[in-house]
């Protein structure tokens, strides 16, 4: 887990830290630094760990992760602002989307 300096390695941990240790472990199985025995021996630690500490323990021999990198936007859609908020850039690609898979029906008379 990356260490957060204001939290306490006492505390205790939840199954949602245990299963981000055991993701960041499999990332570093991905990467060559764990080999499979190394893998299944820390990822058995991280199930039955007890604090953050025990956590901690389990990856602190291991560099930290660059962040997961975002998705490339689809090549047809325009790049969005970093300040938008996240909601409305969801609603407006919906919207663009049925815009452009939905034509606009014919409304002259006899036409079909």
């Amino acid at each position: 887990m990356e260490r957060d300096p204001g939290r306490s390695p006492d505390l205790r941990a939840g199954d949602a830290d245990r299963a981000r240790t055991v993701e960041l472990l499999r990332r570093h199985h991905a990467d060559g630094r764990l080999s499979a025995e190394g893998l299944a021996e820390r990822s058995g630690q991280a199930e039955v760990a007890r604090t953050l500490g025990d956590l901690d323990a389990l990856v602190a021999d291991l560099p930290a992760l660059p962040a997961a990198a975002r998705p490339a936007a689809a090549p047809w859609m325009p790049p969005w602002p970093q300040g938008q908020n996240a909601a409305r850039r969801v609603f407006y690609r919906a919207l663009f989307t049925y815009v452009v898979v939905n034509p606009v029906p014919d409304r002259r008379v006899g036409v079909r």
